[in-house]
């Protein structure tokens, strides 16, 4: 058995679980080893905030 990670980025939230629904479709639910969320703020220079919302995903699969 192998792991493989996929990583998501996004700008808002509904994004951000948009695509990792998606993804997840794609996967029976054992498969499925952990699944990592955080967010991060900023303040660009014209001073106006910035939300990064990010996903990792941990998965396994088998080689051929």
């Amino acid at each position: 058995m192998y792991y493989q990670v996929e990583l998501f980025e996004e700008m808002s939230l509904p994004e951000l679980q948009a695509a990792l629904n998606d993804f997840l479709m794609m996967l029976k639910s054992e498969r499925v080893i952990k699944i990592e969320y955080n967010n991060c703020s900023y303040i660009q220079r014209s001073g106006e905030v910035q939300t990064m919302y990010t996903a990792l995903v941990v998965y396994t699969y088998k080689e051929n």
